[in-house]
């Protein structure tokens, strides 16, 4: 993906490292996703536990 503008940057940023659906497409946004200031998703392991 090319990134064209800013907003294109932003969006791909949030896609490829999964940032919130809440992330403001911004640099102070990007600094507290990636710097763990927001939540960030979580995942679920599929197997089995014991």
């Amino acid at each position: 993906m090319r990134c064209a503008t800013p907003r294109s940057i932003y969006r791909l940023l949030q896609r490829d490292l999964r940032f919130p659906d809440f992330y403001g497409r911004n640099w102070d946004a990007l600094r507290d996703a990636s710097t763990g200031l927001a939540p960030a998703r979580t995942s679920r392991a599929v197997g089995s536990h014991g």
